[in-house]
């Protein structure tokens, strides 16, 4: 007996050694999965919504639908750049920098389909360069495109920038006439480089036969024709210029200027008297003329 019980004190205190190393909750367990619980993710709640050029307008022309056959495209989107397709509030675009230069034509607003809004008909009619677009919503946060420039559309008209001046018969007229290409909203055609041609429009001669002289078609460089050496052979009040593009129909008129006669500094006999008898008529008639210089 006193045996039996040594072994028992023994085994106990074996069991006492053993059961600290042990997960107790582990002995006890049903017999399920022993591995660690590893708690669910904080759910993040998502930022408020931005807007964002999804389409710029570069390359632009004045005139023209900005962005193309694409137009301008503004997406709704949440801080994780996530779609939102569920926004509806009225988007605006409006000019940023440069406002004060020309105002911004077409359909300024629109409500997002599916978190994308379109405007296809956005136009700058003034040439330019610095120009950024604002896209605004209430309750989302404002975009503003990169600065772009708005180029001058195709030459529709003619200006004269420097008007001919008084000037005597057969002398350059100075300063230098100049004609200017400007597009169908008045911006000066600097892309142009063609050919302008210049002729008289009202012919103030006593004959109507004066005739301009000197270089009367120019090639214009950003758009602007300078003819530096033209003359009229004629003198009289009231001349006009007319300005065309090469050889087509005529686009602009000139101020009226005056061709003055330079005083003769002398006389030339053009056709010599000859010989015949007393009282007869001298013939051929004889002719003097009055030269300059």
């Amino acid at each position: 007996m006193p045996r039996y019980f040594n072994r028992l004190w023994w085994a106990a205190l074996g069991f006492l050694a053993f059961v600290p190393a042990c997960h107790v909750d582990r002995l006890f367990s049903d017999g399920g999965d022993s591995s660690p619980v590893t708690p669910p993710p904080e759910q993040t709640t998502p930022g408020p919504p931005r807007l964002v050029f999804a389409t710029e307008p570069g390359g632009a022309t004045a005139g023209a639908a900005l962005g193309g056959q694409q137009g301008i495209q503004i997406r709704v989107q949440d801080s994780a750049g996530k779609p939102v397709d569920d926004f509806a509030t009225p988007i605006v675009i409006a000019i940023g920098a440069n406002r004060d230069k020309t105002t911004l034509k077409g359909k300024t607003s629109a409500t997002p389909v599916n978190g994308v809004a379109k405007f296809m008909d956005l136009r700058l009619e003034r040439a330019g360069s610095n120009y950024t677009l604002t896209a605004t919503a209430a309750g989302a946060a404002a975009d503003t495109t990169s600065a772009f420039a708005v180029q001058p559309a195709t030459p529709a008209d003619l200006k004269f920038t420097a008007q001919p001046s008084d000037a005597k018969t057969g002398a350059t007229i100075n300063p230098a006439v100049e004609v200017t290409a400007l597009d169908a909203f008045g911006n000066q055609a600097t892309n142009f480089s063609g050919v302008v041609t210049v002729r008289i429009g009202h012919n103030a001669s006593t004959s109507q036969q004066g005739k301009l002289s000197g270089s009367t078609s120019v090639a214009a460089a950003n758009g602007a024709a300078t003819f530096h050496d033209l003359n009229i052979d004629q003198a009289g009040n009231g001349y006009t210029l007319t300005a065309a593009l090469g050889s087509g129909a005529t686009l602009a008129e000139s101020e009226p200027f005056n061709i003055e006669d330079v005083p003769a500094s002398r006389l030339s006999f053009e056709t010599q008297p000859i010989s015949v008898m007393e009282g007869s008529t001298l013939v051929p008639p004889i002719i003097v003329a009055a030269l300059h210089g």
